[in-house]
């Protein structure tokens, strides 16, 4: 099995921590990982050196921010050639638009929500849009039971 984990990477965080533990540890059971984390261009992001000396292969995908149109573009090219089993996403920025890049190239996709905060208006409706694209494919997880709650009262299976 191929499995792509793509997240857009704080420099720190626990959504990072738990793609780099889940990739390990699904590399140590005989998967083949990739990572794909979208970032700013120009520079080095701390997110990847968690994966020097692994075998998990992580690799940027430089996207100038609010370029949403080229960054499915990009993200199906990098599909195409990683050639995943399935494509894993983190975080609502790559669940939204990698989901959407994963549908085109016609790849099994499953989304994991890693929790939602509320607080200001933009906020909430990245969470909605959010739910809205787990509602059209069904494959999401939730990090805890009151997400998964949440999430099914929201009618996501």
């Amino acid at each position: 099995m191929r499995v792509l984990h793509v997240l857009a990477p704080a420099p720190h965080g626990g959504l990072e921590r738990v793609v780099q533990m889940l990739s390990l540890s699904q590399r140590e059971a005989g998967a083949d990982v990739s990572v794909l984390g979208v970032v700013s261009p120009g520079g080095a992001h701390p997110f990847f050196d968690a994966f020097d000396g692994t075998p998990v292969r992580a690799t940027p995908l430089p996207i100038p921010n609010r370029s949403w149109r080229s960054e499915v573009r990009a993200m199906e090219a990098a599909f195409r050639e990683i050639e995943p089993t399935i494509v894993h996403t983190h975080g609502y920025r790559s669940d939204v638009l990698g989901g959407a890049a994963a549908r085109r190239v016609r790849l099994p996709h499953v989304a994991t929500a890693h929790g939602f905060t509320g607080g200001s208006r933009k906020n909430r409706l990245y969470e909605w849009v959010q739910v809205a694209s787990y509602r059209s494919w069904g494959h999401a997880v939730a990090v805890s039971r009151p997400l998964a709650h949440r999430l099914a009262d929201a009618g996501v299976p």
